[in-house]
């Protein structure tokens, strides 16, 4: 971006389809770890239930702008024990609470962009709730 505005060429414009693709295959993923991982970890079901709403909100959003329907694909990809994959699920929640609060800053259309910047604040507080139960397993 910084070469491209040096050069004085323009910023490629922010694709709303590709965002919102990418948010719904996120967010899919996040909702098989999280229902994976709350089979093994009880006090994660409430953050899968939130994971579940999003990505509901999300599909409709995709099923408006598209005419087509998101399915959900991914599959479980727990790895680790269950304190560790708590750790990897807190990483990924704070990079999406960012990459939300990104999309909002860029996104044309005001209901996208009221969507993520809920997204956003949710999945901060989504990764402090996941931040709380490492502290208590640890």
């Amino acid at each position: 971006r910084i070469w491209a505005r040096v050069q004085g060429a323009q910023a490629p414009a922010f694709d709303e389809d590709a965002a919102l693709r990418r948010f719904l295959e996120q967010e899919a993923e996040c909702v098989v770890f999280e229902r994976c991982l709350s089979r093994r970890v009880p006090a994660v079901v409430p953050l899968w239930r939130c994971s579940c709403e999003r990505l509901r909100t999300l599909r409709t959003f995709w099923f408006l702008r598209t005419g087509e329907r998101y399915v959900l694909l991914p599959q479980c990809a727990l790895q680790h024990d269950f304190a560790q994959d708590l750790r990897t699920a807190y990483h990924a929640a704070v990079k999406r609470a960012d990459r939300y609060a990104d999309a909002a800053a860029q996104s044309g259309e005001e209901t996208l962009r009221a969507a993520y910047r809920t997204f956003s604040d949710d999945l901060r507080a989504h990764a402090g709730r996941l931040r709380g139960i490492l502290r208590q397993i640890l």
